[in-house]
């Protein structure tokens, strides 16, 4: 470096005069850089003020793997005239160096002043007014961000922005700024990119305000949820919510917004919750998406996706109303008993969703399988609605599908452990392991009578049947093996050192 350099002296490596390049200190007799931690818009304006300049443009940091000290943490309030004078830290550890960008304002920049307009005592809210060529005038909503924020709250001298939002009024001064784009790294809002002075395409109901970060401020200490826009009248706080909350900090939602219940049902809220009553006696379901000329009976099941589908949440009309079935306790058999009396052969899948209508919720069946209806089984009725709904896919089973079996082949006495072999066309055959996993012993162990499945495993041997079945993918929900998907019947690359075998729960 060609530059006799003195204590304290800072230097941009972008060249001698010139405005932008990584930052480098000369202390103690050596040049050193500027780490990016901690480093902000106050520090960036005492270096631009300490290399002659006036304002900020912008500073970032890259990586550089340049062994030297690094400077970090600088902490100054952004009045001081050199950096030196900030307190600071020495580390060597840190490769993100600081490249700063310069700038002197015009005096038209040097003119141009802020400030928040509000009824409220408090300084570091409300609508931004802009001081341009003499005449107060407003910014304008479209495309403004929170960059844009942070620029306007550290000019008017607070660390950050909090909120902002839009406020409309009637007002006849000008509209200043339009498509304000800063970086957030500015130190005055007439750094950022906009349309022109004066060049807009709004009104005055999209004039924007801002909170700055105050911890005085009780919009900071306390504020509105949800997207709530807090304003401070006679120096108390009032939100006004947006979309569907409530509450004196918009910390409730309004479940009936937008109204849940089908065919002009009504909804009310029930602890919180939406409850739908339906218009008519012919509409039905716990949120009145069920038609039907004849009205409900006790114990009717119905699957929400619409009348004669096999799939949908599960529905049982018990004490003359509506009850969803819970995910507590829910299996294979339960499933089972559903599609049977629904007019169903077989259980494709089940699963569980969240619903918040607040209904009478149905937990633990505890059916055996051979049952006509879910109202056979045993079941209880939820104190507490946990709002996780059992949704449900039957379909009918092919003949083929009707006459394929699955046994367990071991030499133990218990039924529950063998090797899995199933009957296709009237010939046994195994199954290869390419990606099998505990849902499809699962179907397996729950297609011959047990509950769930313990394990699996690969048992090689000098098998001469056929390998019916590979890549098999059960979800875990389905009542037949032959529901899961594979590769189909006999295709595979496999040989019987790849037969699976399971172990199904058994408490004997």
């Amino acid at each position: 470096m060609n530059i006799i350099a003195t204590e304290g002296q800072l230097y941009l490596d972008g060249g001698v005069n010139s405005p932008t390049g990584r930052m480098q200190l000369y202390i103690n007799n050596t040049w050193n850089t500027v780490g990016h931690n901690g480093f902000d818009t106050w520090d960036a304006k005492v270096a631009c003020r300490q290399l002659g300049y006036t304002a900020v443009k912008d500073f970032y940091w890259l990586n550089y793997f340049f062994v030297s000290m690094r400077l970090n943490n600088f902490r100054c309030r952004g009045n001081e005239s050199s950096l030196t004078a900030c307190n600071h830290d020495m580390v060597n550890w840190d490769r993100h160096d600081v490249y700063l960008h310069c700038q002197n304002e015009t005096e038209i920049q040097r003119n141009v002043r802020l400030r928040l307009v509000s009824d409220s005592s408090y300084k570091s809210i409300g609508r931004v007014e802009v001081l341009y060529n003499g005449i107060w005038g407003t910014i304008c909503s479209d495309s403004f961000s929170f960059n844009d924020a942070t620029v306007i709250c550290r000019q008017l001298g607070f660390i950050r922005a909090f909120t902002y939002n839009t406020q409309s009024g009637n007002d006849t001064r000008p509209i200043w700024l339009d498509d304000l784009n800063c970086s957030g790294r500015e130190s005055s809002i007439t750094l950022c990119q906009h349309s022109g002075w004066g060049v807009h395409n709004c009104d005055h109901h999209q004039d924007i305000s801002v909170t700055c970060y105050d911890t005085n401020n009780p919009c900071v200490r306390d504020p509105c949820h949800h997207g709530g826009i807090c304003s401070i009248v006679q120096d108390e706080t009032h939100c006004t919510c947006k979309n569907y909350y409530y509450g004196d900090r918009c910390q409730y939602r309004n479940y009936c917004k937008p109204n849940p219940c089908y065919n002009n049902g009504s909804c009310t809220l029930v602890n919180g919750r939406p409850r739908c009553q339906c218009s008519s006696p012919e509409y039905y379901g716990i949120n009145c998406n069920g038609h039907a000329k004849v009205p409900a009976t006790e114990g009717q099941l119905y699957l929400d996706g619409g009348v004669n589908n096999p799939t949908g949440r599960i529905q049982l009309y018990i004490n003359n109303t509506w009850a969803v079935v819970g995910h507590t306790g829910f299996n294979t058999w339960d499933a089972k008993v559903a599609c049977r009396q629904l007019g169903y052969t077989a259980v494709k899948n089940f699963y569980w969703l969240k619903n918040y209508l607040e209904n009478l919720q149905l937990n633990n069946f505890r059916c055996r399988g051979n049952e006509s209806s879910l109202t056979v089984c045993n079941h209880d009725i939820a104190a507490n609605r946990d709002y996780w709904d059992v949704y449900i896919h039957c379909q009918n089973e092919t003949e083929m599908q009707r006459n394929i079996q699955v046994r367990l082949v071991s030499d133990s006495p218990y039924k529950s452990t063998g090797r899995v072999e199933v009957l296709y066309n009237g010939t046994w055959g195994t199954i290869c392991n390419d990606s099998f996993s505990l849902n499809d012993a699962t179907v397996i162990c729950q297609q011959v009578g047990f509950i769930k499945a313990v394990s699996y495993y690969t048992q090689s041997g000098n098998n001469t049947r056929p390998i019916w079945l590979d890549d098999l993918n059960c979800s875990g929900g389905e009542s037949l093996i032959a529901l899961c998907r594979h590769s189909g019947w006999g295709v595979h690359n496999c040989d019987h050192r790849q037969d699976i075998s399971v172990t199904c729960y058994d408490s004997k």
